[in-house]
């Protein structure tokens, strides 16, 4: 009876652990310039990010948790794709200019056909990470 109910709290502290989320963690580097600001983020998969102000030439990192690492992820997982390719630099004549560099991108070796949706979520994808920027607190490193 006393090995039933070990076994018991067992299974139960077990079920009651959270999981963390494994998904597929690419890595990338992403250039942004607007009025205010002009810089390059490089994430390569571990748990810092990198920032290079591209004004001041100097170069910055902070740390991440799981969870942002997996938010950041999940950003460029959704525009890794062959028919996005095009609109990873959006076009000229715009106020903000920003272009992806996602290393092992899943491109494709025959020509694909471009979706008309990939211009405005790479756009949505570059806003996620200029807002995620602004809200890191980055401090100076000399990677």
């Amino acid at each position: 009876m006393k090995n039933l109910i070990i076994l018991f709290l067992a299974i139960s502290s077990l079920s009651c652990v959270k999981k963390v989320e494994k998904i597929k963690t690419p890595t990338f580097v992403f250039n942004y310039q607007d009025a205010k600001s002009s810089y390059t983020l490089r994430y390569l998969g571990k748990d810092t990010l990198y920032l290079n102000d591209l004004k001041t030439n100097k170069n910055y990192g902070t740390p991440i948790n799981s969870v942002l690492g997996n938010e950041v992820s999940r950003t460029i997982n959704q525009i890794d794709k062959p028919e996005y390719a095009d609109s990873y630099q959006n076009k000229a004549g715009s106020d903000i200019t920003f272009k992806f560099l996602i290393l092992n991108a899943r491109l494709s070796p025959d020509p694909v056909a471009k979706s008309n949706t990939a211009e405005k979520e790479v756009y949505e994808a570059a806003k996620k990470l200029n807002k995620l920027k602004n809200d890191l607190n980055f401090v100076p490193s000399n990677k």
